[in-house]
């Protein structure tokens, strides 16, 4: 739903889910699962409800912040969840298949959201959402098992081996993930494209599909495969691709380069779908919430921040210098996992030094 909205729309959205994204992690602990995932999808059917009927800017407004709400409390609710139930010879396909799949909203919903309003008002839009969600809520009222996760909380060990500074080091690479995508590759990139190269809309629309197909197509692959292979690997093999889209983003002269510069930077998306496996991975089960919740919070920070500070930057030197901070994020992040993020023997499994933290 949020992926269908507009750009207001979604600023709105993920404002309200990163209010809510740290508190959430407490609740999780506090709560039983499966209603809380029930209230989190009532509140995205309660917001579609109030925004379909909407008479006024203040209670489309408030829709959104309802809607926002309840997409945290859902997607915090799954991501812990199936931190707990999976295990490391599984965990990179679980949580990455489940990053792909809100991801593959980005390309369907736009569609289908322009496709319903131009055969009918925007409103119906939501009408569309108040349907899907009590679609959803009688598959979660069936197929959600309490029981199944509870007994994997309580009878499979905890993971020791844990340091804050790799803790950190993935939660940046979170925040990079978001601050790249949404501030250099869908702001930065288009605005290169029309601006210097002079394309029309149908061009950037072709580098920007480009991109995202490349990272449909290395991001699961990646998070499927870093179980065997480890996922550190795929990690700075995101990171490295990031380097080289954004260093050829400097030399950039036609469609054709832009288009090169792309393609690495859609490959380099897939650092999105590994954090969230390594946070579960290196997570004691008494810090599980707390740290799958300060990720979506770091996600999300990105997500706003992105746009906001490349787009000052590039007001005020141009867009060279957007890449440049960038990059220099980029390997900062970089350095930050080859040093502090120790990954040992074994399918995915991250070992990390020193004492629990």
């Amino acid at each position: 739903a949020e992926q269908g909205l507009g750009s207001d729309g979604k600023s709105q959205i993920r404002l309200a889910r990163q209010m809510t994204a740290l508190p959430e992690g407490r609740l999780y602990n506090k709560l039983n699962t499966k209603t809380l995932l029930l209230s989190g999808i009532f509140l995205v059917f309660l917001g579609s409800f109030v925004a379909f009927f909407s008479r006024s800017f203040l209670e489309f407004l408030a829709s959104q912040i309802i809607i926002g709400v309840g997409f945290s409390i859902c997607i915090t609710t799954i991501l812990i969840s199936l931190s707990f139930i999976s295990t490391k010879s599984n965990r990179g396909k679980i949580l990455g298949l489940n990053t792909m799949a809100r991801s593959s909203a980005a390309i369907a919903a736009p569609v289908m959201a322009g496709f319903i309003s131009s055969i009918f008002l925007w409103r119906y839009v939501f009408f569309f959402y108040l349907i899907f969600a009590l679609l959803v809520i009688v598959i979660a009222w069936f197929f959600f098992r309490q029981k199944i996760i509870e007994h994997k909380m309580d009878t499979t060990k905890a993971h020791t081996d844990y340091n804050k500074y790799a803790l950190i080091s993935v939660l940046s690479i979170g925040f990079l993930a978001s601050f790249s995508t949404a501030g250099f590759r869908t702001t930065i990139v288009p605005l290169f494209a029309k601006d210097i190269i002079k394309l029309d809309i149908a061009g950037i629309g072709v580098i920007l599909g480009v991109s995202a197909i490349m990272h449909f197509i290395t991001a699961p692959v990646a998070a499927v495969l870093s179980d065997k292979y480890g996922r550190k690997k795929f990690l700075i093999l995101g990171l490295v691709s990031q380097l080289i889209g954004l260093a050829y983003f400097l030399f950039v002269k036609n469609a054709f380069d832009l288009m090169i510069s792309a393609i690495f930077l859609g490959i380099g998306t897939m650092i999105f779908v590994l954090p969230p496996a390594i946070i579960a991975d290196i997570s004691p089960h008494s810090k599980m919430s707390r740290n799958q919740s300060l990720l979506r919070f770091m996600i999300d920070s990105g997500f706003f921040a992105g746009p906001l500070v490349l787009g000052i930057i590039l007001d005020v030197y141009g867009f060279g210098y957007t890449a440049v901070t960038t990059l220099a994020f980029t390997l900062v992040s970089m350095v930050s996992v080859l040093y502090f993020v120790k990954e040992s023997t074994g399918k995915g499994k991250i070992a990390i030094e020193d004492e629990a933290y």
